[in-house]
């Protein structure tokens, strides 16, 4: 492997205490965000505020949650740090469908986040519903997809400094498809080696009847 699991876990980490710490930061000085951020958080738009806090809190938790090391031996506050989580994506995917009808960028950006917030919320519920019945794999796999949309934030982020910074492109050109690249090959990912992988190897370790 290119990169060893434990180096890109700690890659997401940093990533994520980076993002939420510039969330965070927006509270106190709008002029670091974009335009219409900081004129929402100027006007005091509720909305705005949990989904930065609530989507923060949810990108760092996210990414203890992924490790199999703390899961493996700290199973009770994996379970009570799980509610959190998922309590701060509902929030979150609550407070940005509702940001996702005033997006910049017209209808291809606003569907984009828009759907991005209802997948969130979706596979979260998910997540807890096949916990609650005692799928273990089935929840894994859904809390995959679910981070992989979480993992939103860090892309986003990364997609606007390459578009905007390194390349100098304009912001209405290239928003409404940073709102479907920043979490649609995600997804994808997710689905495609993750999830793929991980029932691959059950098959194998669970005999057939």
């Amino acid at each position: 492997m290119l990169i060893s699991k434990r180096s890109l876990w700690f890659l997401m980490l940093l990533f994520a205490i980076g993002v939420s710490g510039y969330s965070v930061s927006l509270f106190f000085i709008p002029e670091m965000g974009a335009p219409f951020i900081k004129e929402r958080l100027e006007s005091g738009a509720v909305a705005t505020y949990i989904h930065l806090s609530s989507a923060g809190i949810a990108l760092t938790l996210g990414v203890f949650q992924m490790s199999t090391w703390l899961r493996s031996r700290y199973l009770k506050l994996h379970r009570f740090t799980g509610r959190l989580y998922l309590l701060a994506v509902l929030l979150g995917g609550l407070s940005g469908l509702q940001m996702a009808t005033i997006a910049q960028g017209g209808l291809l950006a606003k569907t984009g986040f828009a759907a991005l917030a209802v997948l969130w919320i979706y596979t979260g519920f998910m997540a807890y519903s096949t916990i609650r019945q005692g799928n273990v794999v089935g929840h894994r796999n859904w809390m995959m997809r679910n981070f992989s949309l979480t993992l939103a934030g860090i892309t986003l982020r990364i997609y606007l400094g390459i578009t905007l910074g390194a390349l100098q492109m304009d912001f209405m050109v290239v928003y409404p498809y940073i709102a479907w690249a920043c979490w649609l090959p995600n997804l994808l990912v997710a689905q495609l080696f993750f999830i793929t992988k991980n029932s691959a190897l059950t098959n194998r370790l669970v005999p057939s009847i």
